[in-house]
């Protein structure tokens, strides 16, 4: 943990984030069969986006697209 300088009088605590965090998920439920009309373009953009801050912040990064509910 080290303190980064805020402002001329406060100090923050931050946390080093040099070690794997662990696995992060993203879903990217873009197109919908019965519902076309809400097809979700620019959501590509938003999965690399996120991924890529994900990433920086150490996680191993999983993504999967247009999934199906199972009941």
């Amino acid at each position: 943990m080290w303190y980064f300088k805020y402002s001329n009088y406060t100090y923050l605590q931050v946390f080093s984030m040099t070690k794997k965090r662990g696995r992060a998920l993203i879903i990217n439920n873009k197109n919908f069969v019965e519902r076309p009309d809400l097809c979700r373009e620019g959501s590509d953009a938003d999965v690399e986006n996120m991924s890529a801050m994900l990433k920086s912040l150490k996680f191993e990064v999983v993504t999967h697209t247009d999934l199906k509910s199972e009941v």
